[in-house]
């Protein structure tokens, strides 16, 4: 704060004059002090100290008004002679560091910094630190403190209510305690409470995989009544649990080792350094709603398997089954790989589910790609990959008619899934679904992530990759010669030039060097009728066709004429039994036998003996419907009709 002020300066304030001239005659009148202007322009200066008291409060506001505060520094800014001090205070407590203190601590201890700059500045302004203070005391009680002042003294007091008042006592008390240190204006945080007795008894029965509550807990604390232990109120009980032990201890036995890691320390992994496809990460996911078989039309739960590259984020590759299987795997793997954009990824992350199997470990050896897993049971190693299911899937599953999730409404959705198994109302067809999906991964893809960040600027997958690009990264892709490494394949040994498969057994006359040894064999699911066949380190020795060493036992030519001679005795047969049915339509003529053997005729309930006078004149019509005789007739009946 300066000691000398011009009658420019002073115009206007409290206690003076509305212009230079009247400022200029009140100081002549009241005897201020004055020495010359120094620099341009000559004229006169008035000192601080001449200044009436009402003109001195308001220049010190507006002067602090518009001076920065300093932080608080460990050097006192103005010694106080002990003449000037009052007798004093009680010894100081040790004196505590600045990350030993707690907020609310630091928080008034530069409340307080800031009240006693003030009265050093006064202190060289008004020459003894004495007046310094009582010029503080006079303002605070008067108001006429800056607002910056009047809130430091409000938080220096540290009182309820907010008192906007502060002693000379207090101001010398805390010159003292600045002498020391200036931590030492921090306020003491008193003891620390002790754990209470009942505090091991009860985490006894809190610390339970059952996870009682703490009122449960505490009922059974209350009838157990452990001697000498004043067990606390429900409300306090929650508030050491909840707020005061570390969470490590209160779930310990209530969370096992694997929910644990979710509380406790964790290495955060950082992509710095990464090319796009230096890692990528794959999972399967059980897509949460239903859709119709693109065969069968019943609903089922789709596959979804998805490839992410780490340092980028985006989706490389990702298929769509109606199950989960290898194949699934497969097909996203091919979609990645054959991406010229993409290319082959150096390290394969996934957990220790279907990729740990045979064949899709042998398929990423013959691409050269190193495969890593997660830890089992430590489903954080992977979440990056766990993250794109809850924002990527889940929202797309969401608007299905026949969402299945965790929190859809039950009653809805058996409603929904009733009328879905009745009619197909609701289930999205397969086509429509694979479509979908490519427009949620694009949209992904297009949409800024939180964690690339350049500066300021946050980043779309597909920027960060255009940026990589840019920097002079490219892919490594596979050559047309090496597209066999992308099938599915199994090891099998190589016996006579066969190669067995479940479904059939492949020739080749190429592998006859390999005889009884073992060979990799890649199929085409969807195509049976070759296989690529490849040594145990990689290399393609042929393309071997399914069955090509079968023949007929005998020539095509007999076969056909043995094939077409069975066909004409089946029609001659044929011809035969249809002559026999068209006479059968005929009725007899009196006095006429019917041709043929007597077991032809239907069966009458009588003796079919031969008579010498004619039995029957003619055959009644229903006897010639076979379906119409269901049992045969009644002896007296028949002789009757006769």
């Amino acid at each position: 704060m300066r000691s000398w002020y011009t009658a420019s300066e002073l115009v206007g304030l409290p206690g003076m004059g509305a212009s230079r001239r009247a400022v200029s005659r009140q100081a002549a009148r009241e005897g201020w002090a004055s020495r010359k202007r120094q620099g341009r322009g000559g004229g006169k200066e008035y000192a601080f100290a001449s200044l009436p008291i009402e003109t001195q409060n308001a220049l010190i506001a507006r002067d602090f008004a518009a001076k920065p505060l300093a932080a608080p520094t460990e050097t006192p800014l103005a010694v106080i002679p002990e003449t000037q001090m009052l007798p004093a205070v009680r010894e100081p407590r040790a004196v505590k560091t600045n990350a030993e203190l707690k907020g609310w601590q630091r928080e008034i201890r530069d409340a307080r910094a800031t009240v006693l700059a003030l009265v050093d500045d006064l202190t060289r302004t008004l020459g003894t630190t004495r007046k310094a203070v009582e010029r503080v005391e006079a303002m605070a009680k008067s108001g006429t403190l800056s607002p910056i002042h009047t809130d430091a003294v409000v938080r220096a007091n540290a009182r309820n209510g907010g008192a906007r008042t502060v002693s000379a006592a207090t101001l010398y008390r805390w010159l003292q305690l600045r002498a020391i240190s200036v931590h030492a204006l921090a306020p003491d945080a008193g003891p620390e409470r002790d754990q209470p007795a009942w505090i091991p008894y009860f985490l006894e029965l809190y610390q339970d995989p059952a996870k009682p509550s703490i009122a449960a807990c505490l009922r059974r604390l209350r009838r157990a009544q452990p001697p000498g232990v004043e067990l606390p109120s429900e409300r306090s009980a929650s508030s050491w649990i909840n707020d005061r032990l570390p969470k490590s201890i209160t779930q310990y036995g209530r969370m096992g080792t694997r929910a644990r890691r979710a509380i406790r320390p964790f290495t955060r992994r950082t992509t710095d350094g990464l090319w796009p496809m230096d890692i990528v990460a794959v999972d399967g996911h059980a897509f949460k709603g239903y859709i119709a078989h693109p065969a069968s039309g019943k609903r089922i739960h789709p596959e979804v398997t998805t490839y992410i590259d780490i340092a980028t984020r985006r989706i490389v590759g990702y298929s769509v089954w109606v199950s989960e299987s290898a194949y699934a795997i497969w097909l996203a793997l091919r979609q990645v790989v054959l991406n010229p954009q993409v290319g082959i990824p150096a390290m394969h992350y996934s957990d220790n589910g279907a990729y740990k199997g045979e064949q899709h470990r042998f398929l990423l050896e013959r691409l050269g790609i190193t495969q890593e897993f997660s830890r089992p049971g430590n489903p954080q190693a992977n979440g990056v990959i766990e993250r794109i299911n809850r924002t990527l899937w889940l929202p797309l599953a969401k608007q299905l008619p026949l969402y299945s999730g965790k929190d859809m409404d039950k009653e809805a959705f058996k409603r929904r899934k009733d009328r879905a198994d009745k009619t197909g109302a609701g289930l999205v067809g397969y086509a429509d679904f694979v479509a979908g999906c490519a427009e949620a991964v694009a949209e992904y893809n297009a949409r800024e992530h939180s964690s690339l960040r350049r500066g300021r600027e946050r980043l779309s997958p597909n920027a960060a990759w255009a940026r990589a690009v840019e920097e002079g990264w490219q892919p490594t892709t596979l050559d047309s010669d090496d597209l066999h490494d992308l099938l599915p394949s199994e090891v099998r040994v190589c016996r006579r030039c066969e190669v067995p498969l479940p479904w059939g057994i492949y020739f080749s006359r190429e592998l006859e060097p390999y005889e009884g040894q073992r060979v990799h064999i890649g199929y085409e699911p969807a195509d049976s009728a070759r296989a690529w066949i490849s040594d145990q380190d990689g290399r393609l020795i042929c393309v071997a066709e399914l069955g090509a060493n079968q023949r007929s036992y005998q020539p095509v030519t007999a076969i056909e004429k043995a094939r077409e001679k069975r066909g004409t005795e089946k029609v001659k047969r044929l011809e035969r039994r249809i002559e026999r049915a068209r006479a059968e339509e005929t009725p007899l003529l009196e006095g006429r036998v019917l041709e043929g053997e007597a077991s032809d005729l239907p069966y009458l309930g009588f003796s079919t003996e031969p008579s010498p006078t004619p039995v029957l004149t003619a055959i009644p019509s229903a006897a010639l419907d076979p379906t119409a005789v269901s049992a045969p007739p009644e002896p007296a009946r028949v002789a009757a009709e006769l």
